[in-house]
């Protein structure tokens, strides 16, 4: 990053750093008397050389018993030497910083934390503020107690039971682990099972977009759906009225029934406009539909502007609606196959190129094999998707039931197996990359200027494309 990141860092270090810890010194060894175990959080080496050297820590105090460079290993290390303050930074690869407070926080209370952040990319109250929680608090082990949420009689308390008793369901028909947290993620929306393993080997992999409910999912629903429904529709334009509105009431139960996540709420209500034109014969898979879902979600919630996945889905649409195309028409392929597969990877290459700046930004991360993943996951998840409806509907039949249970269960293994193979991949991603809002737009406004050109091919378009770039990348370095 040059001479300018390690003066940056050093003024961070200077002018924040020094004085709270001094501010800490004060009130920690007024307490305890004695030097305080501590340990250091921190993916760049630079910023954790520069803390360990300029700091005098045991003149003021404090005894570093050990440094780790990412919330995973510092899980390990905490185990190991017990420190009574942690410094942290937030974002890291494999485990970020919160979660690894979180978790170190369940296990000891009285444990203390101290942020680090020489980015000031991350403003915890703001996004506690944006998730609609006005504050936050921490109650002691055994001073709570778990209450059954039908006690409470609204929509929300219905759908989370309804959820919990699906999860129920998969758990008798044999389903635990891994595979069980991914059929609850692709099915339900439902996460929270997911381990720290299987998040990072689906973002190493690529494929962290099939565990969250999107427009990938819901596509399938509504294909699904919609041919369930054909039958109706051949009665003329009542029958068609008739399967817009019972897709309409299908689809949007679903989204209630998954929670109501941003992504599930932009791609149900795309496929409810696209419902509504088939009603009158139209078929308005366009801008405009995506810009009309944008506008009815911020309407009603206008924080949702803020949320990441939100910004990824809408940004990933629009890509694939405006470049897609240019994209599949670059190569000719002959045979049914080669033109299905080449499909695929052209919606990959466009979603990529609209969401790869943003992921970047937000995860320090991209994906190298992303193609590869996503040409053999996405057929994967559509056999796991409606071999796992067809399962649902067996309940009646239970010996069946179980027969295609196990079915889908070697499904998930194979798709985890694979998942986790791509992973060991060489240079499966690019860790640790750092972008500023600022860069963000500009790589976006250079791509923009990049589309214009190649539309309109003249010598003054292409000296305003390299001027761009030859201008973002000194803007970089």
């Amino acid at each position: 990053y040059g001479y300018s990141f390690f003066i940056q860092n050093m003024v961070t270090l200077w002018t924040e750093i020094l004085p709270l810890q001094k501010i800490i010194t004060r009130e920690m060894c007024k307490i305890m008397k004695k030097l305080i175990k501590t340990m250091i959080v921190e993916d760049e080496r630079i910023i954790l050389d520069d803390l360990l050297a300029i700091i005098d820590w045991k003149a003021e105090g404090f005894d570093i018993v050990a440094t780790a460079p990412n919330g995973k290993i510092g899980l390990r290390q905490y185990e190991l030497y017990q420190p009574e303050l942690i410094l942290s930074d937030i974002r890291m690869p494999l485990v970020n910083g919160l979660t690894m407070m979180k978790s170190i926080k369940l296990k000891n209370p009285s444990i203390h934390f101290l942020i680090l952040s020489a980015f000031d990319e991350f403003d915890y109250a703001r996004f506690l503020m944006r998730k609609g929680i006005s504050g936050t608090g921490y109650v002691a082990s055994g001073k709570w107690t778990k209450q059954d949420g039908m006690n409470n009689l609204d929509l929300k308390s219905i759908a989370s039971s309804c959820r919990r008793r699906m999860i129920s369901l998969y758990q008798k028909l044999g389903f635990s682990g891994d595979e069980l947290a991914v059929l609850s993620a692709l099915t339900i929306g439902d996460k929270t099972e997911l381990s720290d393993s299987v998040r990072e080997s689906y973002s190493v992999a690529g494929a962290s977009h099939i565990l969250a409910l999107s427009g990938l999912h819901i596509g399938l629903l509504y294909t699904l759906l919609f041919f369930i429904l054909k039958p109706i529709a051949r009665r003329g334009n009542i029958g068609r009225a008739i399967r817009s509105v019972l897709l309409l009431i299908l689809l949007w139960a679903f989204a209630f029934f998954t929670g109501l996540s941003p992504s599930v709420v932009r791609s149900v209500s795309m496929f409810s406009i696209l419902a509504m034109a088939d009603m009158v014969g139209r078929q308005p898979l366009s801008l405009n539909t995506l810009a009309a879902a944008a506008w009815l979600m911020l309407f009603c919630n206008p924080a949702w502007l803020f949320d990441v996945g939100f910004q990824l889905s809408f940004l990933a649409v629009a890509s694939i609606l405006l470049i897609q195309k240019p994209i599949y028409h670059l190569i000719t392929v002959k045979g049914r196959i080669g033109k299905y597969i080449w499909g695929l990877m052209s919606v990959s290459v466009a979603a990529q190129i609209g969401t790869a700046p943003l992921v970047m930004f937000y995860f320090s991360r991209f994906s190298v094999h992303f193609l590869l993943t996503n040409l053999v996951v996405i057929p994967f998840i559509t056999i796991i998707l409606y071999a796992a409806v067809i399962m649902l509907l067996l309940t009646p039949l239970s010996w069946l039931q179980i027969v295609v249970a196990e079915g889908v269960k070697k499904l998930l293994e194979g798709l985890n197996f694979f998942v986790r193979w791509v992973e060991q991949l060489p240079y499966a991603s690019i860790d640790g990359i750092w972008l500023y809002q600022s860069e963000i737009l500009g790589i976006y406004i250079v791509g923009f200027l990049l589309t214009y050109y190649f539309m309109n091919r003249r010598y003054r378009n292409l000296l305003i494309c390299l001027f761009s770039i030859l201008l973002l990348g000194t803007y970089h370095s």
